[in-house]
């Protein structure tokens, strides 16, 4: 509502056609519980547009998980430093553990680094203390930076380790991919859909030439862990698709253009 400027009557207004997180419709389908005093209707049945619903406790009629065959899973799909811990985030959370087991197998443990090496760039000549485990600290001066490779994106990065010079080769993620400016989606034009936030494109699951109906999904994205699916706002056929999974968007960016039926 912030990102996108809207009204509490805009979005009671809009329900069918606005593209609401995958968090917010697992809500109005039941799953985290029924509030207080119930749903707000008919809010609720037009924002699911047909999905099923549930009543009462959500875990009554889960089946039972077999924790111990998820650790062994786990332990065979990332390593034997799988806890109990790990599988009671997994139970929870599935796709976003998976996606920091994957960073762990990748990068380490990157909760002994201090903040300001991991969210900003290394400053140059600056040295930085890091404590692997007790006894083992290292020292570690960012030197210099070699030319982008414009083809690859890749970046040679010369720095000192406890004194001893290194090189190593990284992708450098802002010159890899370019900046794109996209056209704006115009609000007045219901054909015309817009990115509902800034986000990543997870899938993208139409082509030109598609025919879709008020509700089809036409991509998913992903921000802060959240998922949305962009639905068609209208029923016809899709003449435009300017997005690709894996690409960045920012809201209001035109995505699709569909030409009514």
């Amino acid at each position: 509502m912030v990102s996108n400027n809207y009204s509490k009557q805009h979005v009671l207004d809009n329900a069918a056609t606005i593209s609401f997180p995958t968090s917010v419709l697992d809500y109005l389908q039941g799953y985290l519980g029924v509030p207080h005093g119930g749903f707000p209707e008919p809010f609720r049945t037009t924002a699911l547009k047909g999905a099923p619903t549930i009543s009462g406790r959500p875990g009554r009629d889960m089946e039972a998980m077999d924790f111990a065959q998820i650790k062994d899973d786990l332990t065979e799909s990332y390593g034997s430093w799988i806890s109990s811990s790990d599988v009671m985030s997994y139970a929870m959370y599935p796709d976003v553990f998976k996606e920091y087991a994957t960073h762990f197998n990748t990068y380490g443990d990157i909760s002994k680094l201090s903040s300001d090496m991991v969210f900003k760039p290394l400053e140059l000549g600056k040295e930085y203390v890091y404590d692997r485990a007790p006894g083992k600290r290292f020292y570690i001066t960012l030197v210099a930076t070699g030319e982008v490779n414009q083809k690859t994106g890749k970046q040679d990065v010369f720095f000192e380790l406890n004194g001893e010079p290194k090189r190593i080769t990284v992708t450098n993620r802002s010159s890899a991919s370019a900046a794109v400016v996209r056209a704006k989606a115009d609000p007045t034009k219901k054909n015309e859909v817009g990115a509902p936030m800034s986000a990543k494109v997870l899938e993208v699951r139409v082509n030109e030439g598609t025919k879709v109906k008020t509700g089809d999904p036409l991509c998913l994205l992903s921000a802060m862990k959240m998922e949305t699916v962009v639905s068609s706002p209208v029923t016809g056929t899709v003449s435009s698709v300017n997005v690709r999974a894996g690409e960045s968007i920012a809201a209001q960016d035109l995505i699709f253009v569909i030409n009514p039926n």
